[in-house]
């Protein structure tokens, strides 16, 4: 029991501290040089307890940081090699694709990734460099209803979509509803 170590708490020490000063009243007047020097001690051990405090959070942050940053590391390292391979999978089923529908197949497998709604393609018809026709050629719905069965044609300037359809890049649209690259007519 000798060689046993026991641990101060700053508050046991600001205990002793009030039990000596009920002792002492000398330590509690203010005027007196030994109250003067009380009350600087006990300031300084505020200060001390402040900094200690201070010194204290710092140390739980960076374990903490030393514990979570590794697996935060091994997850974004995990996530990295899933879409790698999902890619490398990818490549492959588009080269060994032999018709136009086994290449849709493979790029909508793709997205699926991502858990759409909906992913559609079109073939687009150009008279006098304008688009005027959008036909769908491959379609998937998650609820196997699709909005538009496929081969559907569309007249772009009498369709409601036909901004969205024309501007001639993939669109990925998040939320239909707040989208705002879509107008009220497109939703």
């Amino acid at each position: 029991m000798a060689n046993e170590k026991q641990e101060i708490s700053i508050g046991h020490i600001q205990t002793q501290f009030s039990q000596l000063t009920n002792l002492l009243p000398i330590l509690a007047d203010r005027e007196h040089p030994a109250g003067q020097l009380w009350s600087e001690m006990q300031q300084e051990l505020y200060h001390l307890t402040q900094d200690l405090d201070r010194q204290e959070m710092l140390i739980d942050q960076r374990i903490e940081q030393v514990i979570t940053q590794p697996k935060a590391q091994e997850l974004e390292r995990e996530q990295l090699l899933a879409e790698t391979t999902a890619l490398y999978e990818g490549s492959q089923a588009i080269s060994g694709a032999l018709s136009e529908s086994q290449i849709f197949k493979a790029l909508f497998q793709q997205i699926r990734y991502h858990d759409p709604c909906e992913i559609s393609a079109y073939r687009f018809h150009l008279v006098d460099d304008e688009l005027l026709w959008a036909e769908l050629v491959a379609n998937w719905q998650k609820q196997n209803n699709p909005t538009y069965p496929e081969k559907t044609r569309f007249y772009l300037p009498d369709h409601a979509q036909a901004g969205l359809l024309a501007t001639r890049e993939p669109i990925f649209i998040d939320d239909i509803a707040t989208d705002s690259r879509l107008t009220e007519a497109e939703r």
